[in-house]
């Protein structure tokens, strides 16, 4: 029991660190969207200071000139609504439109799980959207990424395994959930679809 208890903790203290050194701006809050880490990024982004937001839910004013939620406290809400994450999995925006789940000491299999759940709770508040080249409601692509924790690892690492299947699913049809493992399946079919394409043209 102490020993997962202490795998857990190395585990929290990991994803705080990955949040903290990230140079992408980036701003977690808590299941009462009030906010618990500001990082450096986000500080030099908004011009906003971390001892002047955290432990507040003032985030919006860093970004809009009214009060609105950002994908950030849909997420802290659906927490509320029963999604069943767990009080060390955190929800943080992440950059314009992304945002990252960051879920300590979970299974590859349970972390696809929350993002399907994630997807579909999205796609029930049936969001308009606003943007015009889009689709008529707000919709979630998803990578996944899992990683043991290491101190010798650098965090960059697995944010370019989450990129790399969020790239994927946008450009497989968006509005789904895929792991890197998925990410570089979808992106091999593509491409022998492509070679066996060419093969073709050049038959005729």
């Amino acid at each position: 029991m102490q020993r997962a208890a202490q795998q857990s903790d190395v585990a929290q203290s990991y994803a705080v660190r990955l949040m903290q050194h990230l140079v992408v701006p980036i701003f977690v809050l808590n299941p009462r969207c009030e906010v618990v880490i500001w990082n450096r990024a986000c500080e030099r982004l908004t011009g906003v200071a971390a001892a002047d937001i955290i432990g507040t839910k003032k985030h919006w004013r860093a970004f809009y000139k009214e009060k609105r939620f950002c994908l950030a406290d849909l997420v802290a809400l659906e927490r509320a609504m029963g999604m069943n994450l767990r009080p060390a999995d955190v929800a943080a925006r992440y950059g314009g439109e992304e945002f990252a789940v960051l879920m300590p000491d979970s299974a590859h299999e349970a972390a696809l799980q929350v993002g399907e759940r994630l997807r579909e709770a999205i796609g029930r508040l049936c969001l308009a959207h606003g943007a015009p080249a889009a689709g008529a409601l707000v919709t979630l692509s998803i990578g996944v990424a899992t990683q043991v924790p290491m101190d010798e690892m650098h965090s960059d690492l697995l944010v370019a395994k989450a990129d790399q299947a969020l790239y994927a699913a946008k450009h497989s049809g968006r509005d789904r959930v895929l792991s890197t493992e998925h990410a570089l399946l979808t992106f091999a079919d593509k491409d022998a679809a492509a070679r066996h394409a060419k093969r073709k043209v050049r038959a005729r």
